[in-house]
């Protein structure tokens, strides 16, 4: 069975929240240059059952900083 390449994780680039809902994710590098992979955390920091990739072109410009800077 294979995946879609932007379903690939390849190496986690940081965590990020959400400002209007407040849910965090865990983000990563993908198999495809174009895409990060987003994972929903529980309340407890531990990655729950949903991912879905994300274009880097879709990302707010609040994301990309964060992202890119460390925050």
């Amino acid at each position: 069975m294979t995946f879609a390449r932007e379903m690939q994780v390849k190496q986690r680039v940081n965590e990020i929240r959400s400002p209007m809902t407040g849910v965090r994710f865990h983000v990563y590098e993908t198999g495809d240059a174009r895409y990060y992979l987003f994972r929903v955390l529980d309340p407890w920091g531990c990655e729950g059952g949903v991912e879905f990739p994300v274009r880097k072109a879709d990302l707010t410009r609040d994301a990309r900083r964060a992202l890119r800077g460390g925050r």
